[in-house]
């Protein structure tokens, strides 16, 4: 597995770089090199992680399965991450911290179902934005892939043009009473056995074009709710 710390020789970070070169994991670490640590096993790549170009030339058409980001603070960092490592990553995790749980607590335990919310601290209620941004960014990357046209079986060819447009709740997720729009199917010297557009969206009926005449087909395999 190949890993890529943001930071990653820190007070606690160090002692995890130091973990996962014994587990025997492949570790990168892309920081500017400022702090010395005695971490034998990983690749270094220098770059000032506030600076995209720099970013870009360090990685250099690198790609990871993991990247960890210790030193992630404010939404505007994560969004520069969600740019620097779409696609280039198959799992992104940021350092967050149990200050962003209730404060004042409604209860003693405090579980991963206790609400993001603390008014005394920036460093919280940022970090906590930061949460907020990524569990966004997993909903929209999951809205587009269920929109997105999937075939089983399917020979021949075919593209599917379509634009949609709705409101969205408090959490990011669509109000389906709201959408509307349309879309084109265009197929030719298909054999299609299995077909599955736009999942979950209520079901209702869609105007294909096939041939340049319409016909009305109904949405398959069709659930009321979206659930990255």
């Amino acid at each position: 597995m190949k890993v890529l710390f943001i930071g990653g020789t820190g007070t606690i970070s160090t002692a995890v770089s130091r973990q996962v070169v014994e587990n025997g994991l492949e570790l990168y670490l892309l920081n500017r090199g400022l702090q010395e640590a005695d971490l034998s096993g990983s690749k270094s790549l220098r770059a000032d992680i506030r600076n995209p170009e720099e970013v870009r030339a360090a990685l250099d058409g690198l790609t990871f399965d993991v990247v960890v980001n210790w030193i992630a603070f404010t939404e505007d960092e994560i969004e520069r991450d969600l740019a620097l490592f779409s696609g280039r990553t198959g799992q992104y995790i940021f350092i967050s911290s149990a200050s962003v749980y209730q404060k004042p607590p409604s209860h003693y335990v405090i579980t991963e179902s206790t609400p993001l919310y603390n008014p005394y601290w920036d460093y919280s209620r940022n970090k906590i934005a930061c949460e907020e941004r990524l569990n966004r960014a997993y909903r929209e990357v999951k809205l587009i892939r269920d929109l997105a046209p999937s075939t089983a079986n399917v020979y021949g060819k075919f593209s599917v043009t379509y634009k949609l447009k709705g409101e969205f709740a408090k959490d990011m997720s669509p109000k389906l009473e709201t959408l509307n729009g349309g879309g084109i199917m265009r197929i030719a010297e298909a054999k299609i056995n299995g077909m599955k557009l736009f999942e979950e969206i209520a079901p209702r009926s869609v105007a294909f074009r096939f041939a340049g005449t319409e016909e009305k087909h109904p949405f398959f395999h069709c659930t009321p709710r979206l659930s990255f």
